[in-house]
C-alpha cells in the first residue's frame, strides 16, 4: 500500500486575513491537489510581504518532505 504524496497550500492575501475577500485561489488549490491525488495537511493565509511570507514559509517547510505551493 502506498501513501498518497503531502501537501501545503500557502495563500498570500492581506484581504483574506483582513476578512474582506475569500480565499477562493486556495481553496481551488486544495481541491485540485485532492484530485490529483495528494493530501493536503495544512492551508494557512499569510500577509502580503516579504518577511511574512518567508516566515510562513520557514514554519511549513520546517520538518516536511511533502509539496509547498
Amino acid at each position: 500500500m502506498t501513501t498518497a504524496p503531502q501537501a501545503k497550500v500557502l495563500t498570500v492575501s492581506d484581504g483574506v486575513i483582513a476578512g474582506t475577500r475569500e480565499d477562493r485561489s486556495g481553496a481551488a488549490l486544495v481541491e485540485r491537489l485532492t484530485e490529483a491525488g495528494f493530501t493536503v495537511v495544512d492551508h494557512l493565509v499569510t500577509a502580503d510581504g516579504r518577511a511574512a511570507v518567508a516566515a510562513a514559509l520557514q514554519a511549513m517547510c520546517r520538518g516536511f518532505r511533502g509539496l509547498v505551493i
